[in-house]
């Protein structure tokens, strides 16, 4: 279960359905690989690892016309240390280059501003797990 998959299963009860279907999906004898983010990361009260990277957007001529930037994780993110979830915050900002090439009837670029940018932020719950967690469950 990698990527932080794991992280979504926010209740005891969740944990245990995932890995009952594990089981039932896998021949006995079978590995499965449960990737958990640093102990760093689970017990920092403050502080969490902010993360962001940039990806250019090309055309098919591979010209580019824009970028979209990610950012992970913010200063301000919530931790609750009972339920050992945190509250991460994912924002994406959409930029193009050339704002009057923005077709303003698609759907996509409806929130586009007249700079050709475009902002999203969303707060995902994630739970996160210790080794001695996952072997008790």
């Amino acid at each position: 279960i990698l990527l932080g998959s794991m992280s979504h299963l926010l209740t005891n009860d969740d944990v245990i359905r995932c890995f009952s279907s594990l089981r039932s999906a896998l021949k006995p004898g079978s590995t499965v690989v449960v990737e958990l983010p640093h102990p760093r990361e689970t017990f920092s009260m403050g502080e969490c690892t902010r993360n962001g990277w940039t990806v250019p957007l090309v055309e098919d001529d591979e010209e580019e016309y824009g970028e979209l930037n990610i950012v992970w994780g913010d200063e301000d993110d919530e931790f609750d240390p009972i339920a050992q979830v945190r509250d991460f915050t994912v924002a994406m900002t959409l930029k193009v280059n050339n704002p009057e090439d923005i077709p303003r009837e698609d759907p996509l670029f409806l929130q586009m501003d007249e700079d050709g940018k475009t902002e999203v932020k969303e707060i995902v719950p994630m739970r996160l797990f210790t080794l001695q967690e996952i072997d008790a469950l």
